[in-house]
């Protein structure tokens, strides 16, 4: 992590690029001020306190940037949070903690009084009554583990340490559910024999939770996000039907392929009744969801303080079946062909709590993937679809192949983004390599996020000058350094994947042979290795090229199937460009760009698709679409994003009060038009409105 003094403040970096400005009046470095270690404690017990980077001085005030506040008097104990329907807090004297919750933790820790004050664009400020002593402290969110766990090709061993993997987790009770207490667990490599590290078998704590199965990969496979999230034991024995024992209660979850389905389903109702169960808990608030405990018979005080197994028990027992539909759908399902080798991708893949299905796979004719991928925009089949008829140009698109690759229909399960480790290429998800997870250590650093624009056909100008406006647009807040490259060469081409970038944004054409450039093509096969982070390979049958990035290094990236026009090319390049610097993860952002055309389906993500390049401004941003209904408007979100599980959100313009919700669920707001152009203000990302993405400015124009 980078502490950078500025001229009104302090920026700092850290190794995932995540940046924070604080600003500052009146700053002398130096003073003798309280100390911040055991006031953090305090607050976030059983934390474990990185020593990242903190800065002591007297100061007059202190400027941050949007974010969740919360206060506590070190003194007493007691708890505040500034949540976005205060405008103004007064503190008296006293001992206290501030915490900043953003892509940063920024505590400040002072003893004095002051004010906290919100202004219009959302920004907040300190102002002491008086030249005060503070302590600053950074502490970054991004965990990595370098546990490495080896096994032998066995299923008993599998199922020795798939309950390992949860010794991470730093809660047993319903706070288990907020994602920066679940930190990554360790790394599982194939070797010779059996070796768990002792901190492993010493930071796990039995639930009373048994998993019996028989010896099968692809039951272990299906039930790790469950065992992992309980915590459970696994038993293997021979023509077993698969329980889930509670404590001596016995659940039976029958046989595969039912099987996955029920751990699924058990899974998405154990978690979303423990995210209700820990308002009860000391960082839980009430939430639009937390009605449905007393319809269930559900006590959120005793649901705390039980054991895992008892709360699972109580769960079953409820009828959960009546309120299922009012819960948020699951983030992210990934299909995993069950083999030794991909064991050690499983501990990556259950950082994001995802279902795990068994690969299936359809056939996929040129009529079903013409009609599927027509449906799948925004202009025919998708959201608040508008029925327009295609282009010329696109008519004649449509009667080539399908694709340079042998796509196949999945057989997807209930979530809203998946992926896909298993052979073939199927549309709607994103393409796993176990590569991409083992590329991602290489690029943490406190260093600028690297871009690299490279424009390789003088047609597709337009694509190239707004995709670099919309980098620049927010460089000075993300510490961008924007690099533009114009009819380069295979050899230059070359250089700039070997480099080290991260994002390169290609804009031209391809075929077998591979990118175009100014003396021929390049093929990535000829690449030494892939020092670029993710990629925008935006040309005609980019796929294979991907593939090798990320096999050569990369993490993720954007590639296309087919033959795609100028115009489409641009459409989505654009949009992708702008979606990336506003922290959208590249599955979600490149499947909002592609659905402004009328082949979405041509557009693709290779390696991890949950990756996230740059912050956003509420850590999860949102998805928003605007309906007209007669002289009001409905606004629609959801933050639904396939790397966070267990978050919260509150509305800026929730005129209700500033309630909060799951930050998965989907909340609807009726406005007129006076309050919807207010609100277009407190927005950076698109809308869609009647088939189309607008920015807030165009949108405002439009209406």
């Amino acid at each position: 992590m980078e502490l950078e003094r500025e001229a009104d403040g302090f920026r700092v970096i850290d190794a995932a690029k995540n940046t924070v400005q604080i600003g500052t009046r009146g700053w002398e470095p130096g003073a003798d001020a309280p100390a911040v270690e055991d006031a953090i404690s305090l607050d976030r017990p059983g934390s474990d306190v990185d020593p990242d980077v903190s800065v002591s001085g007297t100061v007059e005030r202190l400027a941050f940037p949007r974010a969740y506040l919360y206060l506590r008097r070190v003194d007493d104990g007691r708890r505040r949070k500034f949540d976005e329907e205060c405008s103004e807090m007064r503190l008296e004297s006293g001992s206290h903690l501030l915490r900043v919750s953003s892509n940063l933790y920024v505590y400040v820790r002072f003893d004095g009084s002051g004010t906290l004050t919100r202004a219009d664009d959302e920004t907040i400020s300190l102002q002491f009554d008086e030249p005060t002593p503070v302590t600053i402290r950074f502490q970054s969110s991004v965990d990595w583990s370098e546990g490495q766990i080896t096994i032998r090709p066995r299923p008993e061993d599998v199922a020795t340490v798939l309950p390992l993997l949860s010794s991470t987790i730093r809660r047993q009770n319903p706070d288990r559910t907020w994602p920066n207490v679940r930190d990554d667990p360790p790394g599982i490599r194939l070797g010779q024999s059996l070796d768990v590290p002792a901190e492993y078998r010493e930071e796990y704590d039995e639930t009373a939770v048994e998993l019996l199965v028989p010896p099968s990969l692809d039951y272990l496979f299906t039930a790790s996000p469950l065992v992992y999230y309980l915590g459970a034991t696994v038993s293997l024995r021979d023509n077993v039907e698969p329980t889930l024992d509670l404590d001596g209660r016995a659940t039976r979850l029958g046989t595969l392929p039912e099987f996955q389905h029920n751990v699924a389903s058990l899974l998405r109702r154990v978690f979303y009744l423990d995210c209700l169960a820990r308002e009860a808990g000391p960082h839980g608030e009430r939430h639009s969801l937390s009605h449905h405990l007393a319809e269930l018979g559900l006590d959120a005080d005793w649901l705390y303080e039980a054991s895992i197994a008892e709360r699972v028990s109580a769960y079953l027992d409820a009828p959960f079946e009546s309120v299922t539909e009012e819960f948020p759908e699951w983030n992210l399902s990934v299909y995993v062909e069950p083999s030794f080798e991909h064991v050690e991708t499983l501990p990556y893949l259950l950082e994001t709590l995802p279902f795990v299905f068994l690969p299936e796979s359809e056939d996929l004719t040129k009529a079903e993937w013409i009609t599927l991928s027509m449906d799948d925009s925004y202009e025919h089949g998708g959201e608040e679809a508008v029925v327009r008829e295609p282009a010329a140009d696109t008519f004649t698109r449509l009667q080539r192949e399908i694709s340079n690759v042998d796509l196949v229909k999945p057989v997807l399960g209930p979530s809203r983004y998946h992926g896909w480790l298993a052979d073939d290429v199927p549309i709607d998800v994103f393409k796993i390599f176990p590569e991409a997870y083992e590329n991602r250590a290489r690029y943490f650093d406190d260093s600028p996020i690297s871009v690299v624009a490279v424009l390789n056909n003088a047609n597709m100008r337009e694509e190239h000058d707004l995709a670099v406006e919309r980098y620049e647009r927010r460089a000075e807040e993300l510490n961008f350094d924007i690099t533009v490259r114009e009819n380069i060469t295979s050899a230059e081409l070359a250089r700039v994947f070997e480099a080290r970038n991260d994002f390169v944004h290609f804009i031209g054409h391809s075929d077998e042979q591979g990118l175009e450039c100014s003396d021929g093509f390049l093929s990535v096969s000829s690449v030494s290795e892939s020092n670029t982070q993710t990629f925008f390979l935006n040309a005609c049958g980019s796929y294979h090229e991907g593939v090798g990035l990320v096999r050569k290094g990369s993490v993720a990236g954007g590639v296309t199937f087919e033959a795609v026009t100028d115009k489409q090319a641009a459409e989505v390049g654009t949009t992708f460009a702008r979606l990336m610097t506003l922290g959208y993860s590249l599955e979600r952002g490149l499947d909002k760009a592609r659905q402004q055309v009328m082949t979405p389906k041509d557009y693709a993500v290779v390696g991890d698709g949950t990756h996230v390049l740059t912050q956003a401004e509420s850590i999860v941003p949102p998805n928003i679409s605007l309906k007209r209904t007669g002289s009001t408007y409905r606004l629609s979100i959801d933050q639904n994003a396939p790397s966070q599980k267990g978050g919260k959100a509150q509305e800026r313009f929730d005129s209700s009060g500033g309630s909060y919700h799951l930050a998965t669920h989907d909340r609807t707001y009726r406005m007129t038009r006076d309050e919807l152009l207010s609100s277009l203000d407190l927005i950076s990302n698109p809308v869609l409105f009647e088939g189309e993405l607008y920015w807030s400015d165009e949108l405002r124009e439009q209406l």
